[in-house]
């Protein structure tokens, strides 16, 4: 099941140029002061982040 999540994320990732899909990121990780040029960077960094955190919580 998680391998699966892991699929789908990864997909949403790389298949989506909507910033929508994101916006589960965006309200835990406020990135207003971020410069755009690395906005899928700092997505897939707060995924990371989030998934190492689901992980150690299970």
């Amino acid at each position: 099941m998680l391998i699966g999540f892991l699929i789908f994320m990864q997909s949403q990732f790389l298949n989506s140029s909507n910033e929508l899909s994101h916006s589960f990121l965006l309200k835990s990780l406020e990135i207003n002061f971020f410069p755009p040029i690395n906005l899928r960077f700092v997505y897939f960094v707060q995924f990371l982040l989030e998934l190492l955190e689901f992980v150690l919580t299970k």
